[in-house]
């Protein structure tokens, strides 16, 4: 999960080709494009490969950008070293030599035949010709369960991403095994320089005590004097639902966002020792289905209580 490609401005001959890649790509699969050196530059070298183009197919070059772009299959990491004088090649390999930066990068197949009579090491960049289909499969990942475990699994949809949701059950922030990861995530909403609505979605029997009472004091002591955002249109909340007499329980536990969503088989906690947690991208339909139903509230779940953190 989270996998970055680099692909080269060459790599395609036709906007069929580029269309059909890129669908591949973005938060329902857990993978994305590395736009090199960003999407701007990298974007006016592939038109550039096509400066022969006829007009019509140059729009289908376009189009299947904005599709992309609405997919969320890029992103960008604008810290990754570039040298205006050396081509997209040589400053891929140059950025890949000095740190892995990408999980594989696409060549097309003649720079790729090209490479393997230069390079006596090409394995170790994890070149591959675009003529050789990735094999196909989930990005499921198994993941620590520390914070910071969580906390990089959704990295890279937490920062493409403004309405945010985490759906969890069982998470009472007042306990051992949740609270870190509650504080790390209210560290870093607060540190983003971007608004951002989170809301967490939570039984209410979990946040109450034998006798079914809530203090919502408790939880709000766990961020006094820690809350200093970086935008003044962030918000957080808890929203605590009684699913008693529903018959759509809520059980699964889910990051969601509006751009997509990872599903964490057990949950935001931490496990015993050993004991690694399992992190899935949701596919596109599934998605829709459930980001609709929270926030829409299109459930048959009672909103028992709402509590603004921030």
């Amino acid at each position: 999960m989270n996998e970055l490609a680099g692909v080269s401005p060459k790599c395609f001959t036709t906007s069929n080709e580029l269309r059909l890649f890129l669908a591949g790509y973005g938060p329902h699969v857990g993978k994305y494009v590395l736009a090199y050196p960003d999407f701007s530059k990298w974007k006016g070298l592939i038109l550039d490969h096509y400066r022969n183009a006829g007009d019509i197919e140059r729009e289908r070059i376009k189009s299947a950008f904005t599709n992309a772009v609405r997919s969320a299959a890029f992103i960008e990491k604008r810290s990754i070293p570039w040298d205006d004088n050396i081509e997209w090649s040589g400053n891929i390999l140059n950025a890949q030599n000095e740190s892995t930066h990408f999980s594989r990068i696409f060549f097309s197949d003649e720079e790729y035949e090209a490479l393997l009579i230069e390079m006596q090491d090409i394995e170790q960049y994890k070149i591959l010709p675009i003529s050789e289909p990735e094999i196909a499969g989930s990005t499921d990942e198994l993941i620590e369960t520390s914070p910071t475990a969580y906390l990089n699994s959704i990295s890279i949809l937490f920062s493409i991403s403004f309405d945010i949701h985490v759906i969890d059950p069982y998470f009472n922030p007042l306990r051992r095994d949740r609270r870190d990861i509650y504080l790390d995530f209210i560290k870093k909403i607060c540190a983003s320089n971007r608004p951002i609505m989170f809301k967490f979605w939570v039984r209410a029997d979990q946040m109450s005590d034998s006798m079914g009472r809530f203090d919502a004091g408790l939880l709000l002591d766990l961020t006094a004097g820690k809350i200093r955002t970086n935008h003044p249109d962030t918000s957080v909340e808890f929203i605590l639902l009684n699913d008693d007499q529903s018959v759509d329980k809520l059980h699964a536990r889910y990051f969601l966002t509006e751009k997509g969503g990872i599903k964490f088989d057990q949950g935001f906690q931490k496990l015993p020792a050993g004991r690694r947690n399992i992190a899935s991208p949701i596919g596109k339909k599934l998605h829709e289905t459930i980001y609709e139903k929270f926030t829409k509230e299109t459930f048959s779940k009672v909103i028992q209580k709402k509590i603004k953190i921030l």
